[in-house]
């Protein structure tokens, strides 16, 4: 018996019947991640499974009408679902798949990714500042994605070379339509950052040094974050004559509150590690030399839980944050878009780069 997908033709109502009875926690992972995201990746199939021994087969379709044969299944050890004898095209298991992973790292410019038992490290290599910018970002992403396929990783660090977490954007390096210059990817930065709140594991980031702008909007896209009473955290983007970006309009007030994350943006201040962990911003502040060992020992905690409940508790309590942060990004990019050709915006950069206060006249 086979089930013919084509005319399924929008997969969000899909997500609750069928995301939370597929069998393993890679392929729940794989599909909740496809079924959610604003413009999901095409492919053939996003997963096949047997809810239930017996039942046929369960496909997903995303782009174009396929059939699912009862051949079908996951190739992951343990998962409840039989193994399939030849791998579904697009499966979450597919030999692309194992084939992609052992070419992860080579693929990497901007970052490093590596794994120590259950814990996946990805490490911004861009140093002393770090700046963001969109294909960096991607990778970020990549690296996410690719240990939300991992059953091995249940955790995840993200951290920093040099001399700063993430001093936020160069706005040297961007085009007027917000895209990179020579950025491979070809795509808005608020693209690729869209995708990083659409993973399934936890994060915990470490922040050192500068966590400034964008770079906060970074920070704050993890589930916590460790940081050290020297490192300075600012949303500076209202004292650069910008508006607040990175999904920040969204991320930051459900992390600390309306009322302090307006007076953050507002006032542009700069805050000790300290200060964002009085605030909320911060949940852990350690000395400096210890910033990175804290995470990888909140990361083993969070590891020793139980995974499928893990991933459960997290797609619950960040239900709806990553939509919220598609919106506001959009919103964002209007606003930047504008506020980009004032005097005002001119000013704050030339006031930021020989470090003054700017003097804007609102033109």
């Amino acid at each position: 018996m086979a089930i013919r997908t084509s005319n399924i033709t929008s997969v969000a109502p899909l997500h609750a019947g069928i995301a939370r009875r597929i069998g393993c926690a890679v392929c729940r992972m794989t599909a909740i991640r496809w079924l959610d995201a604003a413009t999901a990746p095409t492919f053939s199939v996003a997963t096949a499974h047997w809810t239930e021994p017996g039942d046929p087969p369960v496909g997903i379709m995303l782009g174009r009408a396929v059939r699912t044969s009862t051949a079908g299944g996951c190739r992951e050890s343990g998962c409840p679902s039989p193994p399939s004898a030849q791998p579904i095209v697009g499966s979450p298991h597919y030999a692309t798949e194992r084939a992609e992973d052992k070419t992860m790292q080579a693929s990497f410019e901007h970052i490093a990714a590596s794994e120590s038992g259950a814990i996946a490290t990805i490490e911004i290599r861009r140093g002393p500042n770090n700046f963001v910018d969109t294909d960096m970002v991607a990778e970020i992403a990549d690296a996410l994605e690719h240990y939300d396929r991992t059953p091995a990783i249940r955790a995840i660090v993200l951290c920093s070379e040099g001399k700063h977490f993430c001093a936020g954007a160069d706005f040297s390096s961007r085009g007027p339509d917000g895209v990179g210059v020579g950025a491979r990817r070809g795509r808005h930065l608020y693209k690729e950052a869209q995708r990083l709140w659409r993973t399934g594991k936890p994060i915990i980031a470490a922040v050192h040094g500068a966590a400034v702008g964008a770079g906060v909007g970074l920070a704050a896209m993890a589930d916590f974050r460790v940081t050290c009473p020297e490192a300075r955290w600012s949303v500076n983007f209202t004292r650069l004559g910008f508006h607040p970006g990175f999904g920040l309009t969204a991320s930051l007030p459900r992390l600390i509150g309306m009322q302090k994350a307006a007076w953050l943006m507002y006032s542009a201040r700069r805050i000790t590690g300290e200060e964002a962990t009085a605030l909320g911003l911060a949940d852990h502040c350690v000395p400096l030399d210890q910033v990175r060992s804290k995470a990888l020992a909140v990361a083993t905690e969070i590891s020793q839980s139980a995974p499928l409940a893990i991933v459960a508790t997290r797609e619950t309590l960040r239900r709806g944050l990553a939509d919220a942060v598609a919106a506001a990004t959009e919103r964002e990019y209007e606003e930047q878009n504008w506020l980009r050709n004032t005097e005002d915006f001119r000013e704050g950069v030339k006031a930021m780069a020989e470090r003054r206060l700017p003097n804007f006249n609102a033109r």
